[in-house]
């Protein structure tokens, strides 16, 4: 198993992928072609597999492809993060059971018209029937291969396309590539050893233990409170007010939170001198306003904000159920980072703190908004005390992936 990861992904792209000794102009080619059409041609097995079965994917394909030096296998998806293990499963079991399972007869004749219809489609493009009498005498081919396509198409059997998928549909000896989120690379251990690469295809280290160097997470949760002012400065906060500037898009806007621990905040955004947006977390009386429009908020909705809204939400986490899972450790800019999942409030964030420093230095926010995947990709830096806090600490910077930037006044 190869595997790259990608911050913040919310699919994973899988690829069962080896090379085959299938040559252009052999008898293999039009069998591979039709069994290729019935496993992974539009609509066709892997696509009611994946996605009319288990609604795990939009599409998935397969190309069998011969060449003059070395042909090769591709079956491939773009799946959600959560069933990449699973698709893999349903691929492979889709390429044995064309392997021990004869096709039925529908599905032979089918991948015999199309393939028909494409050729014949072909041959009424002067470019098509060059490139057949140069690929001809390249390949060394039979003089009368193409002459004779459509009839030697029709004569394949049921016991060809078995006999095929046998000779080139072998799961036990594969390679497959993954890009994709990293918590889901344990999962694909029951595959085969699991190697981590880059995006250029550099191996690439990363350290899956929990316990890293004898570090674990709760140490990793103890280093950041004290990077940030300690347990004290934490317990002693009763109230912070932030003011900060955001620049998005070339515009500029600023927002204020006054956070009273442990269950009030008021946010605020104003944009040319004037009130944009407003909401306010008080209980019963939590409400949004936007545009001079006010609207109570429903009790479910504002206790998602509740850990915001908890200074001191560190010290206490399963009070709103949040765990916190040490991933590894990998680089961030160069910096040596722990990569720690937090789980809780419908929401997954990977967190990296700084193994010298241990203040967390980007946070990856995976959520949901009306129905969609949304991704957000922030770094953190320039810690320094705040007014009044008895040296506890935040970002005066934050930057978005993307563009924003939010400065402390």
């Amino acid at each position: 198993v190869a595997f790259v990861p990608r911050d913040g992904a919310v699919q994973s792209a899988v690829s069962i992928t080896y090379p085959v000794n299938l040559m252009i102009g052999t008898p293999d080619v039009m069998k591979a072609r039709i069994l290729n059409h019935v496993l992974g041609g539009s609509f066709q097995r892997l696509d009611n597999n994946l996605r009319e079965t288990h609604a795990w994917t939009y599409g998935s394909n397969s190309s069998i492809s011969a060449d003059d030096i070395v042909g090769n296998v591709d079956v491939n998806v773009q799946c959600r993060n959560n069933v990449t293990d699973s698709s893999i499963v349903e691929m492979m079991k889709e390429m044995n059971l064309l392997r021990t399972t004869p096709l039925t007869q529908e599905e032979l004749q089918s991948a015999i018209n199309y393939i028909s219809g494409i050729f014949a489609l072909g041959l009424e493009n002067p470019q098509t029937i060059a490139q057949y009498a140069i690929s001809i005498d390249r390949y060394n081919m039979p003089k009368d291969y193409y002459k004779n396509y459509l009839k030697n198409l029709s004569a394949v059997t049921i016991s060809d396309i078995q006999a095929t998928a046998q000779r080139y549909l072998t799961t036990t000896n594969a390679h497959i590539v993954v890009v994709g989120n990293k918590t889901e690379a344990n999962k694909l251990k029951k595959f085969g050893e699991v190697k981590y690469f880059d995006n250029y295809g550099n191996p690439l280290k990363v350290t899956e233990s929990k316990v890293i160097n004898g570090v674990g997470m709760d140490q990793v949760l103890d280093k950041y409170i004290s990077a940030i002012g300690g347990k004290a400065a934490l317990e002693g906060l009763k109230d912070l007010s932030v003011s900060v500037t955001i620049n998005e898009g070339g515009q500029e806007y600023s927002a204020n939170q006054v956070t009273s621990s442990p269950d009030k905040m008021k946010q605020t955004i104003i944009a040319d001198g004037k009130l944009v947006q407003k909401m306010v977390i008080n209980g019963d009386n939590s409400y949004m306003e936007s545009q001079g429009q006010r609207q109570n908020m429903p009790k479910q909705a504002a206790e998602e904000y509740l850990p915001e809204a908890d200074l001191q939400v560190l010290l206490h986490p399963t009070k709103y159920g949040i765990s916190y899972t040490l991933l590894g450790m990998e680089k961030v800019d160069g910096i040596d980072a722990y990569n720690v999942e937090e789980l809780g409030n419908g929401k997954r964030t990977v967190q990296f703190y700084d193994a010298n420093s241990g203040l967390l230095i980007r946070e990856i926010v995976n959520s949901d908004r009306n129905g969609q995947p949304v991704v957000e990709i922030k770094n953190f830096s320039d810690y320094r005390e705040v007014k009044g806090g008895n040296g506890y600490k935040i970002p005066f910077a934050e930057e978005a992936i993307g563009g924003r930037k939010i400065t402390v006044l």
